[in-house]
């Protein structure tokens, strides 16, 4: 019995060593700050050439909040209002996953959430419609609905991109477009400023944001959704190497229970 709970726990701990890894997260409570996540990381960077953009408090799904309401003009690109957050290689370039628990005013067409390609080209991650759309790939999936709070999710493990919305997938795309940039800058609901179709954009409101270093999958998608809509703070990760002392200690254990059987 003691020889299986040891193995267990071990198997767990093993797990959990592997799972995507909190580097970043935004609560928007009066400041860019991020609460919890690496010492490494900076605050988001607010894009707001118009002075339009600002904290205010709002009800999100029940609960008295402070958000940040991005706003600007979709025409031209460079008058557009969002954030930027600076990866700093805390994420990696391939392996990587981007959440968001926002609103937007508009979502007739195609309107960006997601750039990860220095605002340089059309392809991209989208609301088309009223669902998620990884251009050029798929059609708009899900209900995403005008004014109303939705958690969104893109996860990335390099060679496939996936869509989250409210915690479930919605749309899956084989590429590897969503490799993060040199410049280590990804823009959230700024359209690109270079190429096609530069207006794809809406203002809206955003309550919490978080960036992971690793892809997630469904069940992990699913705990983020449960997390954000709670606003609750993740405990720190433990570091690597305090996985590998807890891992020994255990195993040590693990030795002496077997010399007594």
């Amino acid at each position: 019995m003691r020889n299986s709970l040891i193995v267990s726990t071990l198997m767990a701990i093993g797990l959990a060593a592997h799972a995507a890894d909190t580097v970043a997260l935004y609560e928007f409570n009066g400041n860019f700050n991020p609460v919890a996540g690496s010492a490494q990381a900076t605050a988001l960077q607010p894009v707001n050439p118009l002075g339009l953009s600002g904290f205010q408090a709002d009800n999100v799904n029940g609960v008295a909040r402070t958000v940040y309401r991005f706003n600007g003009n979709s025409e031209p690109a460079l008058a557009q209002g969002g954030l930027q957050f600076v990866n700093a290689n805390l994420m990696r370039a391939s392996n990587y996953a981007i959440e968001a628990y926002f609103s937007f005013d508009q979502v007739s067409g195609w309107r960006r959430i997601i750039d990860t390609a220095d605002r340089s080209v059309d392809t991209g991650f989208y609301v088309l419609n009223g669902g998620l759309q990884l251009y050029p790939s798929n059609v708009g999936v899900g209900a995403f609905t005008a004014n109303t709070y939705h958690h969104v999710i893109l996860s990335f493990d390099g060679n496939k991109a996936v869509a989250y919305l409210n915690g479930a997938a919605q749309s899956t795309q084989t590429t590897s477009y969503y490799t993060l940039p040199a410049s280590n800058v990804i823009s959230l609901f700024l359209d690109n400023s270079a190429s096609n179709a530069q207006t794809e954009y809406s203002a809206g409101k955003i309550a919490w944001a978080r960036f992971y270093d690793g892809a997630l999958n469904a069940d992990e998608a699913l705990g983020a959704y449960q997390a954000a809509v709670g606003f609750v703070v993740p405990p720190p990760v433990p570091e690597p190497g305090t996985w590998a002392l807890l891992a020994l200690g255990l195993a040590g254990v693990g030795a002496v229970v077997r010399r007594r059987a």
